[in-house]
């Protein structure tokens, strides 16, 4: 498992160097672009983790965030942690880039492993992948219905 702490770079080939930084700048997102991967917020005071997939880490890592500070995070587990530690006990680290198809499988994969404690579902699931763009069904228009009675 390449796990990249708060105080390391992160480069991979096509994207610029981001450093995962401290405090309030740590809960800033580093500029990965649409960059799918496995990741987790870790609590450095007790090391528990929460581990998560996203197929945009970037986006993903502002919703926890922004989340946890509204105080309304769906995880009532990390939000109780986050309240009672505070931010600054709080890192996101990028454990793993993939690809679309191998998301899941690489998040179940590291939730079997490591045992996250803030995870409340141990099974990944597909929550957050960009939902398809679905044309509506051509509808006829009023007159033909009212003539034909049919849509």
């Amino acid at each position: 498992m390449s796990v990249v702490p708060a105080s390391h770079s992160f480069k991979t080939p096509g994207n610029p160097p981001s450093t995962l930084g401290s405090n309030y700048e740590r809960h800033k997102c580093p500029r990965y672009t649409m960059t799918s991967g496995i990741y987790r917020i870790r609590n450095i005071i007790n090391q528990h983790v929460y581990i998560g997939s996203s197929w945009d880490v970037n986006s993903r890592h502002a919703e926890h965030f922004r989340d946890l500070r509204a105080g309304h995070h769906p995880n009532k587990h990390l939000q109780s942690a986050w309240n009672k530690y505070g931010g600054e006990a709080f890192v996101f680290e990028l454990v793993e880039l993939c690809t679309l198809e191998c998301l899941i499988e690489r998040e179940q994969h590291h939730i079997d492993t490591c045992k996250p404690e803030y995870n409340i579902k141990r099974v990944a699931s597909v929550r957050g992948f960009p939902k398809p763009k679905v044309k509506p069904a051509r509808e006829r228009p009023t007159w033909h219905r009212l003539i034909y009675g049919r849509k």
